[in-house]
Order: structure tokens, then sequence, then C-alpha cells
């Protein structure tokens, strides 16, 4: 089953409100709707994340654990049908802010930073499992 191409998912961000900046929760929007809708929260907190979906889960890489920078090595994916979330393979090292993309059904993720201001000119390509 496929994301449909409607739908939004509002992975973790910063929203000033929480003790360290980071959030667990996620949202969907669905075009048409009026309202956002609350769906599993991730078990971890974090911001700065790199999201990709390869059908049908969407993939939420590394991030920041706090507001000093520290990078995260989680890399959890979320199922829209059973709204779940499942931890994969982790991110080497952890990195924030790193942008990313889909090829061949994997995800590359290049640069971002590995901890406070120090910046990465790494690429890392992460084959989903079947």
């Amino acid at each position: 089953m496929r994301i449909p191409a409607d739908a939004v998912l509002d992975a973790p961000s910063a929203d000033g409100t929480t003790v360290v900046g980071t959030l667990a929760s996620s949202e969907a929007l669905t075009s048409g709707a009026a309202a956002w809708t609350s769906r599993a929260a991730m078990p971890t907190g974090r911001r700065a994340t790199a999201v990709q979906v390869v059908n049908p889960r969407a993939y939420v890489i590394g991030g920041e654990i706090t507001g000093t920078g520290g990078a995260f090595t989680r890399n959890e994916s979320y199922d829209p049908v059973a709204d779940a979330l499942r931890t994969e393979a982790a991110l080497s090292p952890g990195r924030h802010g790193a942008t990313s993309t889909v090829i061949g059904g994997r995800v590359c993720l290049v640069g971002g930073g590995t901890g406070g201001t120090s910046l990465s000119t790494l690429t890392t390509v992460f084959s989903p499992p079947a």
C-alpha cells in the first residue's frame, strides 16, 4: 500500500515550547481536510531530521538530540496503514540537518552536522528492507 499522494506527514520539529526544543509527535494532513490528525508518536524526540518516503514507509533519519546540537544516529520508519513506527539500521555517524533524496528506492543522505558546529561531507546510502 502507498502513502496517498495528497497526504503530508509532519515529522518532529522544534516548536519552541518543549524543554530542549525537540518533539516526538507526528501528524498527518490529507488535502481537503480541515485539520491535522495526530498519528503514532516517535519513540525518540528530535529535530532537524531528514525525512524521505520509500513506499509504503516514511523514514525519519538522524536529527538533533538537544538544543546543544548533539547528532542522533536513530533511523525510524513510519507505516501509515498500521500507524506504527519501527527502528531501522542506525546512521553512522549521527547527523542533523542533512539533506536527503531517494534514488532507485534507496535513501541518500548528504552532509549535515555531526555535533555542535561540526559539519560533515559524508554521503550515506540506506537501502530499506523489501
